[in-house]
């Protein structure tokens, strides 16, 4: 499937958009003109398989001349595919155009640019009429708001997921502990320092942090694929993300861990080897 948009001479670089080889639709390309045209990366590639400039093809019985390409960009919205596309000059456009958007560069505020514009109309022709007006910045902001609370609704699903196996590791690690009791009075009664009984439980965190990372993560990258209609500029198996979530889960599984052994580090020896019950 190939887009194909008319725009008016400067355009293009009213946009911003890229020019990367060849000249954009100007002036000379008027109705009596050779037909010409200017597509985007995927156009070339798809098209041609390399450099298109100066290259013909035919669309509607009509032999086009391509003069530039232009970096690939998006129209409808940030998820959409960049498609195979070309821009050709208005006034080479057969039966004209029913709708016309404008695009205006000023260094102005949308409040200040909104009555200009439409005085200008107006005085064009006051049959013409505005339909919406809106500024680049608010159509992106538009764009990424559905995503922006797409990711904040993830986001906060993520704490709390976060937040349960931290209670989870805590509790996991507070009843061993609890276990262990009396082997922990037996260290430090045969002078263990405290720290070392920390390090002890520390490294037994680690252990069970680090099966479930490797396990998680192996279930990350089969699953990942699944999700990749939900991801937006990232990725499904992006190492990066993968890393840092898994140095989060580390970070979060020690602080879990840390108060139960701080606390097996500050056990009694004497209450904790004398048996339940006993004097």
């Amino acid at each position: 499937m190939f887009d194909m948009n008319a725009v008016s001479p400067n355009f293009l670089e009213t946009m911003g958009i890229e020019l990367l080889s060849g000249r954009m639709v100007n002036e000379s390309d008027g109705p009596e003109a050779p037909r010409v045209a200017v597509m985007n990366e995927t156009a070339e590639r798809t098209l041609f398989g390399g450099r298109a400039v100066g290259r013909t093809f035919t669309m509607n019985e009509r032999e086009i001349e391509v003069v530039g390409v232009v970096k690939d960009t998006k129209y409808s919205s940030l998820r959409e595919v960049v498609s195979p596309g070309f821009i050709d000059s208005w006034q080479q456009r057969p039966g004209g155009l029913y709708r016309v958007n404008f695009a205006v560069r000023s260094t102005r505020s949308t409040g200040e640019l909104e009555p200009i514009i439409r005085s200008l109309i107006a005085d064009a022709d006051s049959r013409l009429p505005v339909t919406r007006f809106r500024s680049q910045g608010d159509e992106l902001e538009l764009q990424a708001a559905k995503e922006r609370v797409f990711a904040q609704l993830l986001t906060l699903f993520g704490g709390f997921a976060l937040l349960l196996s931290c209670i989870g590791l805590h509790g996991v690690m507070s009843f061993s502990v609890a276990q262990r009791r009396s082997e922990m009075g037996v260290h430090l009664a045969l002078g263990a320092a405290p720290l070392s009984i920390i390090g002890m439980i520390l490294r037994q965190v680690i252990r069970l942090t680090a099966g479930g990372l490797v396990i998680g993560l192996l279930a990350a990258r089969q699953v990942s694929p699944l999700i990749d209609s939900m991801l937006f500029g990232v990725e499904p198996g992006d190492a990066h993300t993968m890393v840092t979530a898994a140095l989060l889960m580390a970070v979060v599984a020690l602080g879990a861990g840390f108060f139960p052994a701080w606390c097996a580090s500050r056990v009694d020896p004497l209450k904790s080897l004398v048996p339940s019950g006993g004097s």
